[in-house]
């Protein structure tokens, strides 16, 4: 990922000074041309209703700037939490249904429920895709990205095990470049849509894929003007396929084979848990739609009424 970083800024680079190699020979035209107009006006008698009209400057060529990089150090990182003086309300999760699916392939979910992951490439990408594309991402270019990548209203996320790239949705300008330093290399675990950025904070999380060990699945929230860890959920707060943001909370799983098994409610202010629904399996996959929590588990499917608070 850091090769392709360096790539993209080579072609900015490279655009750049193009354009402005553009620019400067439009001036030099401009100043010769001026120069003849000069000397034909000296032949030529200026009348009172004769003006000249200077030519407006030429804008310069929007330049993208370098990215902000940085480095998240996670080794001997304990929970810890933010201050705030009112902390984040859970949302109400009203169970609707419960039902066993036969170890169903994820696809199959998407498709009965026609629920919808704003995903382009990664391991839940072709079964997210159920319902339609949306029109202002070019997934031609995206999917020619080696890592997973998703989306939300403003960014695009390009994952891998390491890092995290963030490009502005709109201009596809890369913004962020997010490293991890974590005392295991497999605590940084392949997901899709666990990433989020919200005035320059990141959230996004630590996960080892396996029974419980200290310092590992966990959330986080990371300032990334100022380059601070703002807080760090409890261990065993999350390890599902993804994780939701609505409002100020972020709604997530976690759970095991010999362990018990939550949707969890974070707040996004202090990173404190703030409410647990328990379920009878991991849930792997959840996703909000129409006032819903959908949740999909290792063996069984879950509909929850969303209480707006």
């Amino acid at each position: 990922m850091k090769h392709r970083m360096i790539s993209i800024y080579t072609i900015f680079l490279i655009l750049t000074l193009t354009a402005c190699g553009i620019g400067q020979d439009s001036v030099e035209k401009n100043e010769t041309e001026n120069s003849d107009i000069e000397s034909d006006e000296q032949s030529v008698e200026q009348t009172p209703e004769q003006t000249i009209t200077e030519m407006p400057e030429t804008e310069s060529e929007t330049e993208f700037k370098e990215p902000i990089s940085r480095t998240i150090e996670q080794s001997g990182l304990t929970a810890f939490y933010a201050d705030s003086d009112e902390e984040t309300e859970p949302f109400g999760l009203t169970l609707v249904s419960e039902s066993g699916n036969n170890i169903s392939n994820p696809d199959d979910w998407f498709a009965e429920n026609q629920l919808y992951l704003p995903m382009i490439n990664g391991p839940l990408a072709e079964s997210a895709l159920q319902i339609y594309k949306e029109p202002d991402i070019d997934y031609d270019y995206w999917e020619g990205f080696a890592d997973t990548i998703f989306f939300d209203e403003n960014y695009v996320y390009e994952w891998s095990p390491t890092d995290i790239c963030v490009y502005d949705k709109e201009t596809m300008e890369l913004l962020y470049y997010v490293q991890t330093a974590s005392a295991a290399s497999d605590t940084w675990y392949i997901m899709g849509n666990c990433a989020y950025v919200r005035d320059g904070i990141l959230y996004t999380c630590n996960i080892f894929n396996g029974y419980a060990t200290p310092n590992s699945c966990y959330l986080m929230a990371y300032d990334l003007e100022e380059g601070e860890l703002l807080w760090r959920s409890e261990d065993q707060t999350f390890n599902s396929m993804n994780f939701i943001v609505k409002g100020d909370v972020i709604i997530c799983g976690y759970g095991f084979t010999a362990e018990d098994d939550y949707i969890y409610q974070i707040s996004m202010r202090t990173g404190k848990t703030i409410s647990k629904t328990a379920v009878a399996k991991m849930p792997d996959i959840l996703v909000e739609q129409d006032g819903k929590l959908y949740a999909h588990t290792y063996s069984y499917d879950y509909v929850f009424e969303i209480e707006e608070k």
